[in-house]
């Protein structure tokens, strides 16, 4: 349908490397006002419950590289703001059985140290 599309799982990025997604895919996700949110997805199944550094790491140099591979497509230099969301789930099928069914959410948020200006949460 029009509002999934999958997308190549590898990225190369030049002087830093290439990357293989497990599964690599936008969603747009339509909004109220008629226009259309676009998402970025990577879903991950890790095997290996311990390979030696921890997952959350890779995760976060996965998202990292989702955002960099959006630049000349999504947004550039003169506009940043176009930057869309990414988003990466990972699959441990082989975790211990302590850690069966627990689901964990990890995130970016802005933390006010001083003064009183607060961005908008869109940005």
């Amino acid at each position: 349908n029009s509002y999934f599309q999958q997308l190549n799982n590898v990225i190369d990025i030049a002087h830093h490397g290439r990357v293989e997604f497990d599964y690599f895919c936008c969603i747009n996700l339509p909004q109220d006002d008629g226009t259309m949110k676009r998402i970025y997805l990577d879903v991950e199944i890790q095997n290996v419950e311990n390979p030696g550094y921890a997952p959350l790491t890779r995760g976060n140099d996965y998202l990292s590289r989702m955002i960099t591979s959006q630049n000349g497509k999504e947004y550039d230099y003169r506009n940043y703001d176009g930057m869309k969301k990414t988003y990466v789930i990972w699959i441990l099928p082989q975790a211990t059985k302590k850690r069966d069914g627990h689901v964990n959410c990890i995130n970016s948020k802005l933390e006010n140290i001083s003064g009183s200006t607060i961005e908008r949460l869109e940005s």
